[in-house]
Order: C-alpha cells, then sequence, then structure tokens
C-alpha cells in the first residue's frame, strides 16, 4: 500500500522506516501527533488501550483505523487518496500495521 500512496504523490512513510519496531505506541503516537503527521493503522487494539487512546486524544493525532480484514492493499490505499484529495493541505501519512 505505501508504494501505491507515494506513486499518487503523496508524503508517506512507514512506521519500522521512523521508529524502531519495539517503540511503545504512546510513545510514536504523541510525536505524530505533535509533527501533525496523519496515522494510518490496521492495529484495532489502540482503541482498548487508555493510554494509547490518550495519547492520540491529547496530541489531537489525525487518526485512522483500518480494520476491515476484507479490505486489501488496494482498497485502502484507494479510500486514503480519497480523504488525501478531499484535503486543502499537505500532510505527511505514517502506516502502521
Amino acid at each position: 500500500m505505501p508504494e501505491a500512496l507515494r506513486a499518487a504523490g503523496l508524503d508517506v512513510r512507514v512506521h519500522d522506516e521512523l521508529f524502531p519496531q519495539a517503540t511503545e505506541d504512546v510513545v510514536w503516537l504523541t510525536e505524530a501527533g505533535a509533527k501533525r503527521w496523519v496515522v494510518i493503522t490496521r492495529d484495532d487494539r489502540i482503541r482498548y488501550n487508555q493510554l494509547e487512546k490518550q495519547a492520540v486524544l491529547a496530541s489531537k493525532l489525525r487518526f485512522f483505523s483500518i480494520t476491515s480484514s476484507a479490505l486489501t492493499g488496494d482498497e485502502a490505499a484507494t479510500l486514503i487518496l480519497s480523504v488525501a484529495r478531499a484535503s486543502s493541505k499537505t500532510v505527511t501519512f505514517v502506516l502502521s500495521r
């Protein structure tokens, strides 16, 4: 999916390009919010973890969780592109699994 989004001209980073894999979610979510990145993840567990949920809310993080296992990478890319095209600002998207 990152390749398709980059090919469409979006500034896309992958979590593991920016942070060690063992970085706690609270840490990288807070940093993503501070840098005004848009986070897109398939991790549906964040909504159940109070500290992670608080990190998202406190940092005013723009956060999308795509939890449908039926959604393919291409379909998710199409969805993200439609959101990005509706935005008037240039943003950096961070993809996480």
